[in-house]
């Protein structure tokens, strides 16, 4: 550890010798140890095998003995495989020209392609993603947000009845498909509803985070196009920017219930509060913060600098380890290189010993 932080602040050169060795490390570990896919009657399982290396495993593990020297250990996903059918989501992706190399091909590597269907919205066509051109009649920019968001919706709405839901995400949010599609279980997306992370701040009835990503049912989209967008008084029509805030109103107005998506308790209290909401509002699946965030009050807590946050009565934080939902669906503020680290950390780095019962 202690090597790995001071090559963190080591010059270009010693960088580079770094980058050589770990190359040269991985190049060695993977002549020991690979994984390949194996032809079975079930596609839904994933099985890794490892060579003699892990030849001395526990008996008792879940696995099967193959080719004398090596181990065949699985993932079933039949149960994500389920619910991917049953559940149909389209992510529209809000990206802009400048951004469609350094962000927004990224979020179609790592969690993109988990939608059923995926569009990103700008105001340039791009084959290689591929981008809709919205055509859009004012310049692209963060002023401009609610006349683009306007033109997505309208687009959207195309596809009313070939999805169930609709999910709005940034270039810069990470999304959990899995986790999304199993919070939506119980929900009829038929009936207007609206979920993701609430802020308090600025609507007395609350809103949901842009950055976070939202998801719309195809109830919800149906009437937020047919009779607010451009069409209600209670809907702006006039350009600004928070369109995060501004669709949050519009489904107000027609009636679209906005739902709270909690881990741990079944109801969350409406805090005015901004300062404690953000601390007490860790427990919702949609986080419109980045994973740095949600842990340095772990780190400012083991330091002593916050223990006060930390209060053993209240109900929605019980130890200092509830610091996100376990079946947290999105994140926001995550840059390309921590797209990537977070989907390893999540689909392939598996301790050993630990059994998920979930």
């Amino acid at each position: 550890m202690k090597f790995i932080l001071n090559a963190y602040f080591m010059d270009g050169r010693g960088k580079s010798t770094v980058a050589f060795m770990l190359g040269i490390c991985t190049a060695l570990l993977w002549t020991r140890m690979y994984r390949r896919n194996v032809e079975v009657d079930d596609k839904s399982v994933l099985f890794w095998i490892h060579t003699e290396s892990c030849k001395k495993a526990n008996p008792e593990e879940s696995s099967t003995q193959i080719s004398g020297s090596e181990r065949i250990y699985k993932v079933d996903w039949t149960k994500a495989d389920a619910i991917k059918n049953s559940i149909r989501i389209l992510c529209y992706i809000n990206t802009i020209p400048k951004t469609h190399y350094l962000r927004a091909t990224h979020i179609k590597e790592v969690w993109a392609k988990q939608c059923t269907d995926y569009l990103f919205m700008s105001s340039a066509y791009d084959k290689d993603l591929p981008t809709v051109n919205l055509n859009l009649s004012v310049p692209e920019s963060r002023m401009h947000l609610w006349s683009k968001m306007r033109a997505i919706l309208r687009y959207v709405y195309r596809f009313r009845d070939d999805y169930d839901y609709f999910l709005k995400a940034d270039d810069d949010t990470f999304v959990l498909l899995e986790n999304l599609r199993y919070s939506l279980l119980n929900y009829n997306p038929d009936e207007p509803i609206m979920t993701g992370y609430p802020f308090n701040h600025i609507l007395p009835e609350s809103h949901m985070s842009g950055g976070a990503g939202y998801v719309l049912s195809r109830g919800a989209l149906k009437v937020l196009v047919e009779k607010a967008i451009d069409r209600h008084p209670g809907c702006p029509m006039y350009d600004q920017d928070l369109e995060d805030v501004k669709v949050s109103q519009c489904a107000h107005v027609v009636g679209v219930k906005l739902e709270h998506v909690v881990d741990r308790h079944t109801t969350i209290p409406h805090f005015k509060d901004e300062e404690i909401c953000n601390f007490y509002c860790n427990e919702y699946r949609f986080q419109w913060e980045n994973f740095d965030v949600l842990f340095s009050r772990l780190r400012d807590y083991n330091q002593g600098i916050a223990p006060h946050r930390f209060n053993a009565t209240n109900p929605f934080v019980r130890q200092t380890l509830d610091l996100s939902s376990v079946s947290l669906v999105s994140a926001h503020y995550m840059f390309p290189e921590r797209l990537y680290m977070v989907k390893f950390l999540i689909y392939y780095l598996r301790p050993v010993g630990i059994v998920y019962s979930f």
